[in-house]
Protein backbone atom coordinates (compact mmCIF):
# COMPACT_ATOMS: atom_id res chain seq x y z
CA UNK A 1 0.00 0.00 0.00
CA UNK A 2 1.59 3.45 -0.96
CA UNK A 3 0.67 6.45 0.84
CA UNK A 4 -1.22 7.93 -1.50
CA UNK A 5 -3.71 4.86 -1.16
CA UNK A 6 -6.96 6.19 0.53
CA UNK A 7 -7.44 4.49 4.21
CA UNK A 8 -10.86 5.28 5.68
CA UNK A 9 -9.99 7.41 8.70
CA UNK A 10 -9.40 10.89 10.15
CA UNK A 11 -5.42 12.68 10.23
CA UNK A 12 -5.75 15.48 12.51
CA UNK A 13 -3.06 17.80 11.29
CA UNK A 14 -2.53 20.78 14.02
CA UNK A 15 1.05 23.32 12.81
CA UNK A 16 1.85 25.38 15.47
CA UNK A 17 4.47 27.89 15.91
CA UNK A 18 5.71 29.38 19.68
CA UNK A 19 2.51 29.49 21.13
CA UNK A 20 2.82 26.84 23.90
CA UNK A 21 0.05 27.17 25.65
CA UNK A 22 -2.77 27.05 22.67
CA UNK A 23 -1.43 24.52 21.07
CA UNK A 24 -1.52 22.45 24.90
CA UNK A 25 -4.89 23.69 25.28
CA UNK A 26 -5.61 22.94 21.56
CA UNK A 27 -4.19 19.09 22.31
CA UNK A 28 -5.91 18.32 25.16
CA UNK A 29 -9.30 19.47 23.76
CA UNK A 30 -8.12 16.88 20.58
CA UNK A 31 -7.57 13.86 23.03
CA UNK A 32 -10.82 14.72 24.98
CA UNK A 33 -12.91 14.15 22.02
CA UNK A 34 -15.47 11.16 21.74
CA UNK A 35 -14.77 9.68 18.41
CA UNK A 36 -17.01 6.68 18.27
CA UNK A 37 -14.79 3.56 15.91
CA UNK A 38 -13.00 6.09 13.82
CA UNK A 39 -9.96 5.11 12.96
CA UNK A 40 -7.59 8.50 13.47
CA UNK A 41 -4.45 10.33 13.98
CA UNK A 42 -3.01 13.42 15.37
CA UNK A 43 -0.11 14.95 13.64
CA UNK A 44 1.76 18.41 15.29
CA UNK A 45 4.19 20.29 13.02
CA UNK A 46 6.28 22.59 15.35
CA UNK A 47 7.20 25.35 13.03
CA UNK A 48 9.97 26.74 15.34
CA UNK A 49 13.51 25.53 14.50
CA UNK A 50 15.03 26.95 17.99
CA UNK A 51 12.77 24.29 20.07
CA UNK A 52 12.25 20.43 19.10
CA UNK A 53 8.98 18.89 20.73
CA UNK A 54 10.02 15.50 21.81
CA UNK A 55 8.18 13.68 25.25
CA UNK A 56 9.62 14.47 28.62
CA UNK A 57 8.97 15.12 31.89
CA UNK A 58 10.30 18.52 32.22
CA UNK A 59 7.49 20.14 30.53
CA UNK A 60 3.78 20.29 30.47
CA UNK A 61 3.40 20.12 26.98
CA UNK A 62 6.37 16.92 26.78
CA UNK A 63 4.42 15.30 29.70
CA UNK A 64 1.59 15.71 27.33
CA UNK A 65 3.34 13.65 24.47
CA UNK A 66 4.71 11.05 27.00
CA UNK A 67 1.19 10.10 28.25
CA UNK A 68 -0.04 10.22 24.74
CA UNK A 69 2.29 8.34 22.28
CA UNK A 70 -0.24 8.07 19.20
CA UNK A 71 0.53 11.66 18.91
CA UNK A 72 3.25 11.87 15.84
CA UNK A 73 5.94 14.77 15.96
CA UNK A 74 7.15 17.05 13.13
CA UNK A 75 9.95 19.25 14.15
CA UNK A 76 10.52 21.45 11.15
CA UNK A 77 13.82 23.40 10.60
CA UNK A 78 12.29 26.04 9.40
CA UNK A 79 9.15 28.00 9.24
CA UNK A 80 7.21 27.08 6.84
CA UNK A 81 4.34 29.04 8.05
CA UNK A 82 0.86 27.44 6.48
CA UNK A 83 1.89 25.69 3.54
CA UNK A 84 3.32 22.71 6.03
CA UNK A 85 0.48 21.09 6.29
CA UNK A 86 0.00 20.20 2.93
CA UNK A 87 3.07 18.64 2.64
CA UNK A 88 2.06 16.46 5.44
CA UNK A 89 -1.68 16.02 4.37
CA UNK A 90 0.20 14.10 1.40
CA UNK A 91 1.55 11.90 4.05
CA UNK A 92 -1.38 11.47 6.00
CA UNK A 93 -2.40 8.04 6.92
CA UNK A 94 -6.34 8.34 6.47
CA UNK A 95 -8.49 9.83 3.79
CA UNK A 96 -9.77 12.66 4.95
CA UNK A 97 -8.03 15.03 7.32
CA UNK A 98 -8.52 17.79 9.24
CA UNK A 99 -6.48 20.75 9.34
CA UNK A 100 -6.01 23.22 12.41
CA UNK A 101 -3.94 25.68 13.75
CA UNK A 102 -2.70 25.77 16.93
CA UNK A 103 -5.19 28.27 18.62
CA UNK A 104 -8.15 26.34 18.13
CA UNK A 105 -9.77 25.41 21.12
CA UNK A 106 -13.08 23.20 20.79
CA UNK A 107 -15.56 23.50 23.72
CA UNK A 108 -17.44 19.99 23.86
CA UNK A 109 -16.16 16.09 23.06
CA UNK A 110 -18.13 15.71 19.91
CA UNK A 111 -17.38 18.15 17.33
CA UNK A 112 -14.64 16.18 15.33
CA UNK A 113 -16.98 13.46 15.29
CA UNK A 114 -20.03 15.60 14.45
CA UNK A 115 -17.42 16.97 11.43
CA UNK A 116 -16.57 13.91 10.26
CA UNK A 117 -20.74 12.42 9.94
CA UNK A 118 -21.79 15.64 8.55
CA UNK A 119 -18.89 15.57 5.60
CA UNK A 120 -19.50 12.16 4.92
CA UNK A 121 -22.79 13.02 3.86
CA UNK A 122 -21.40 15.77 1.50
CA UNK A 123 -19.51 15.05 -1.62
CA UNK A 124 -15.98 13.57 -1.83
CA UNK A 125 -14.80 17.03 -2.54
CA UNK A 126 -16.80 19.26 -0.43
CA UNK A 127 -15.05 20.93 2.92
CA UNK A 128 -16.59 21.41 6.40
CA UNK A 129 -15.44 24.26 7.72
CA UNK A 130 -16.35 27.12 10.95
CA UNK A 131 -14.73 30.21 9.35
CA UNK A 132 -16.02 31.03 5.77
CA UNK A 133 -17.38 33.96 3.98
CA UNK A 134 -19.94 34.10 0.74
CA UNK A 135 -19.08 36.90 -1.70
CA UNK A 136 -21.80 39.21 -2.40
CA UNK A 137 -20.67 41.36 -4.72
CA UNK A 138 -17.07 42.57 -6.40
CA UNK A 139 -15.37 44.54 -8.98
CA UNK A 140 -12.23 45.51 -10.22
CA UNK A 141 -11.01 46.83 -7.73
CA UNK A 142 -12.69 45.50 -4.20
CA UNK A 143 -14.96 42.76 -3.16
CA UNK A 144 -17.64 42.22 -0.47
CA UNK A 145 -18.25 39.70 1.79
CA UNK A 146 -20.48 37.78 4.50
CA UNK A 147 -19.15 35.97 7.09
CA UNK A 148 -20.02 33.04 8.25
CA UNK A 149 -18.02 31.83 11.39
CA UNK A 150 -18.33 29.93 14.95
CA UNK A 151 -18.70 33.10 16.54
CA UNK A 152 -22.22 34.09 15.08
CA UNK A 153 -25.19 32.64 17.09
CA UNK A 154 -27.62 33.36 13.78
CA UNK A 155 -25.65 30.46 11.34
CA UNK A 156 -27.83 27.83 12.37
CA UNK A 157 -27.92 25.52 9.36
CA UNK A 158 -25.11 24.06 7.19
CA UNK A 159 -24.78 26.54 4.75
CA UNK A 160 -22.35 26.75 1.80
CA UNK A 161 -20.01 29.47 0.81
CA UNK A 162 -17.04 30.41 -0.87
CA UNK A 163 -13.90 30.95 1.19
CA UNK A 164 -13.25 28.67 4.29
CA UNK A 165 -10.14 28.73 6.45
CA UNK A 166 -7.85 26.09 6.57
CA UNK A 167 -6.94 26.80 10.21
CA UNK A 168 -10.44 24.32 10.90
CA UNK A 169 -11.45 22.65 8.00
CA UNK A 170 -12.08 19.37 7.35
CA UNK A 171 -12.21 17.44 3.58
CA UNK A 172 -11.06 14.66 1.70
CA UNK A 173 -7.23 14.45 1.05
CA UNK A 174 -7.79 13.96 -2.90
CA UNK A 175 -9.19 17.40 -3.36
CA UNK A 176 -5.23 18.39 -3.36
CA UNK A 177 -3.17 15.75 -4.70
CA UNK A 178 -4.05 17.48 -7.93
CA UNK A 179 -0.91 20.01 -9.26
CA UNK A 180 -3.45 22.39 -10.13
CA UNK A 181 -4.05 22.16 -5.90
CA UNK A 182 -0.68 22.41 -5.12
CA UNK A 183 -0.33 26.38 -7.30
CA UNK A 184 -1.93 27.81 -4.92
CA UNK A 185 -1.73 26.31 -2.35
CA UNK A 186 1.98 25.67 -1.97
CA UNK A 187 4.11 29.40 -2.83
CA UNK A 188 7.24 30.15 -1.92
CA UNK A 189 7.16 33.59 -2.54
CA UNK A 190 3.72 34.40 -0.27
CA UNK A 191 3.52 31.22 2.06
CA UNK A 192 1.38 33.42 4.74
CA UNK A 193 -1.34 33.89 1.79
CA UNK A 194 -2.38 31.01 0.39
CA UNK A 195 -4.16 29.60 3.81
CA UNK A 196 -8.18 30.29 2.53
CA UNK A 197 -7.58 29.34 -1.00
CA UNK A 198 -8.61 26.24 -0.03
CA UNK A 199 -12.10 26.51 -0.15
CA UNK A 200 -12.18 27.97 -3.40
CA UNK A 201 -10.75 25.00 -4.47
CA UNK A 202 -13.23 22.57 -3.95
CA UNK A 203 -15.70 24.35 -6.98
CA UNK A 204 -13.08 25.89 -9.00
CA UNK A 205 -11.17 22.16 -9.45
CA UNK A 206 -13.62 19.60 -8.54
CA UNK A 207 -17.32 21.27 -8.99
CA UNK A 208 -17.73 20.91 -4.97
CA UNK A 209 -18.79 23.06 -2.46
CA UNK A 210 -17.41 24.68 0.74
CA UNK A 211 -19.78 24.72 3.55
CA UNK A 212 -19.78 26.24 7.18
CA UNK A 213 -21.28 24.23 9.63
CA UNK A 214 -23.10 25.67 12.68
CA UNK A 215 -20.60 25.87 15.76
CA UNK A 216 -21.71 28.78 17.80
CA UNK A 217 -20.29 28.03 21.38
CA UNK A 218 -18.62 24.84 20.76
CA UNK A 219 -15.41 26.22 18.91
CA UNK A 220 -13.14 29.52 20.46
CA UNK A 221 -9.55 30.94 19.77
CA UNK A 222 -6.77 30.77 22.86
CA UNK A 223 -5.85 33.80 24.21
CA UNK A 224 -2.26 33.50 22.60
CA UNK A 225 -4.78 33.53 19.21
CA UNK A 226 -2.54 37.09 18.37
CA UNK A 227 0.68 35.96 19.67
CA UNK A 228 3.03 35.23 16.35
CA UNK A 229 0.41 35.13 14.05
CA UNK A 230 0.55 35.48 10.38
CA UNK A 231 -2.95 37.59 9.76
CA UNK A 232 -0.55 40.65 12.06
CA UNK A 233 2.18 40.15 9.17
CA UNK A 234 1.80 43.75 6.97
CA UNK A 235 1.09 41.70 3.38
CA UNK A 236 -0.67 38.95 4.97
CA UNK A 237 -4.47 40.76 3.93
CA UNK A 238 -3.10 42.11 0.57
CA UNK A 239 -1.09 38.98 -0.48
CA UNK A 240 -4.39 37.30 0.38
CA UNK A 241 -6.62 39.33 -1.30
CA UNK A 242 -4.82 39.04 -4.81
CA UNK A 243 -4.80 35.69 -4.82
CA UNK A 244 -8.66 35.24 -4.59
CA UNK A 245 -8.44 37.68 -7.54
CA UNK A 246 -6.10 35.96 -9.15
CA UNK A 247 -8.08 32.57 -8.77
CA UNK A 248 -11.93 34.46 -9.74
CA UNK A 249 -9.93 35.53 -12.96
CA UNK A 250 -8.84 31.80 -13.86
CA UNK A 251 -12.26 30.53 -13.48
CA UNK A 252 -13.64 30.11 -9.95
CA UNK A 253 -17.51 30.91 -10.23
CA UNK A 254 -18.50 32.83 -6.71
CA UNK A 255 -21.56 30.66 -4.97
CA UNK A 256 -24.08 33.49 -6.11
CA UNK A 257 -23.51 33.19 -9.52
CA UNK A 258 -23.21 29.45 -9.78
CA UNK A 259 -26.59 28.58 -8.68
CA UNK A 260 -29.80 30.33 -7.58
CA UNK A 261 -30.25 30.84 -3.96
CA UNK A 262 -34.12 30.53 -2.77
CA UNK A 263 -34.95 33.68 -0.79
CA UNK A 264 -35.12 31.47 2.51
CA UNK A 265 -32.37 29.55 1.99
CA UNK A 266 -29.50 30.22 5.02
CA UNK A 267 -27.05 31.87 2.36
CA UNK A 268 -29.84 34.55 1.38
CA UNK A 269 -30.88 34.50 5.17
CA UNK A 270 -27.09 35.15 6.02
CA UNK A 271 -26.19 37.87 3.33
CA UNK A 272 -29.39 39.36 4.35
CA UNK A 273 -28.76 39.70 8.24
CA UNK A 274 -24.98 40.46 7.85
CA UNK A 275 -22.59 43.60 7.90
CA UNK A 276 -20.55 43.61 4.90
CA UNK A 277 -16.89 43.31 5.14
CA UNK A 278 -15.38 45.03 1.66
CA UNK A 279 -11.49 44.92 1.26
CA UNK A 280 -9.44 46.38 -1.74
CA UNK A 281 -8.25 43.36 -4.45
Amino acid sequence: MSLLDPTPGLSIIVVTYRRMDAVYANLEALLSQDLGDILSEIIVINNDPEVAFRSSRWSKLGRLFRANRQIKLVNARNDWMSIIRWGIVYMARYETVLTLDDDIVFQDKDIVKDMYETLMDLGKFDIVSCWNSIWTKWTDTEYEYARATFWMPELTQLTKTDTCGSGISMFNKELILDARAQRHLILRDMPAAADMTLGLLSNMLWNGTTYAMPMYGRVEFHAEFQKNALHVQPDFYPERHKLYKLMLNNGYKPLITRESLAEDSPEMKLIRRAEPTVYPW
